[in-house]
């Protein structure tokens, strides 16, 4: 399990400015998404498409950098 985190959270952090990605699992992602929120605070969202129970699927998307 630790090992499909870190895979999923390495291919986050990969993503470029506006691009998303659908993930789905059998348990709620929160943990992964924690993980992202420590290497990249507020650099990207997160929308809750399926809530479980045995299924959950998110979207996840990397912000873009405001105008300057």
């Amino acid at each position: 399990a630790d090992q499909a985190v870190d895979a999923a959270v390495d291919r986050l952090l990969r993503l470029s400015q506006g691009e998303h990605v659908e993930l789905r699992s059998r348990s709620d992602p929160y943990r992964l998404w924690r993980q992202v929120a420590e290497f990249a605070p507020g650099g990207y969202s997160l929308v809750y498409l399926q809530e479980g129970p045995e299924r959950w699927a998110v979207e996840v998307t990397r912000q873009t950098k405001p105008a300057a």
